[in-house]
């Protein structure tokens, strides 16, 4: 564990030395964040104008939920989605080579080697939002409920890690799957409003085999009170389930990789 916490904070300084020399990039991004949240604001005041409840949830409630899920996105991409989306290059470049013969985990190079630090500005900003929102919508959460969020906001940042290997794994097949990362960020998307609005046959496969239910639907549907606690046992059971599913699926496609040198 200390070598990873020393290799981790190598990496760390090298995204700040690097953002460093792109500031006012980083702070564009920022900038077309926030125009990008008045928007869906805007959007979601639609279409409440003529209702007080959709599917189950009043207008505040899903504000919050849409604030979980893109602080849920901006944490994923602060630790690990350029290296998810890089997974395909790397392998069809021949690139994979040189995490092959560190002396560390190959996965765990791969999916940490770059922190995406432009996202501090929008996780800084999602933070004050949902202290904002709390406050003026007087959403009441209790301390223990608020725990058992932050927790599941965590499980579901691995599973959408785990998931994401699991279709970048497909790169030793298929040589150039480069867009399935950007379609399955836009089909992601959905995951900002409650998905009780889907039928129930789509809703179970947000809990299975396309799981954005626990991007934030299940993370906020529990914490505040609309989903039972058997949820978090769902959560748990299925972080593990594909987390070690993906690192098999990882090395079992391993086995199909040509070394650039040999």
């Amino acid at each position: 564990m200390k070598k990873y916490l020393k290799i981790y904070s190598i990496l760390l300084k090298n995204a700040f030395s690097r953002d460093a020399h792109y500031r006012a990039d980083t702070i564009t991004h920022w900038i077309t964040h926030i125009i990008w949240l008045g928007m869906l604001y805007i959007l979601v005041d639609v279409l409440f104008r003529y209702t007080n409840v959709i599917a189950g949830w009043t207008r505040p409630e899903v504000f919050f939920l849409m604030n979980i899920f893109i602080l849920s996105q901006q944490i994923f991409l602060f630790f690990f989605r350029d290296n998810i989306y890089q997974i395909p290059n790397i392998i069809t470049d021949g690139k994979l080579d040189s995490y092959l013969v560190t002396p560390a985990n190959t996965i765990f190079m791969l999916v940490t080697k770059q922190i995406s630090l432009r996202a501090t500005g929008r996780i800084i900003t999602q933070t004050f939002l949902l202290g904002w929102l709390l406050f003026h919508y007087n959403l009441t959460i209790s301390i223990g409920n608020g725990f058992i969020l932050f927790f599941l906001i965590i499980l579901g940042i691995i599973i959408q890690l785990a998931h994401g290997l699991i279709m970048n794994t497909l790169s030793f097949w298929w040589l150039r799957i480069d867009n399935i990362n950007e379609a399955w960020f836009n089909f992601g998307q959905t995951a900002k409003y409650p998905l009780t609005v889907l039928p129930k046959t789509l809703r179970v496969l947000t809990y299975t085999i396309i799981p954005i239910a626990y991007q934030n639907f299940i993370p906020v549907g529990v914490g505040l009170g609309k989903l039972d606690f058997g949820f978090i046992g769902l959560t748990i059971t299925y972080t593990i389930f594909l987390s070690f599913l993906a690192g098999q699926f990882w090395n079992f496609g391993l086995r199909r990789y040509t070394s650039a040198s040999s």
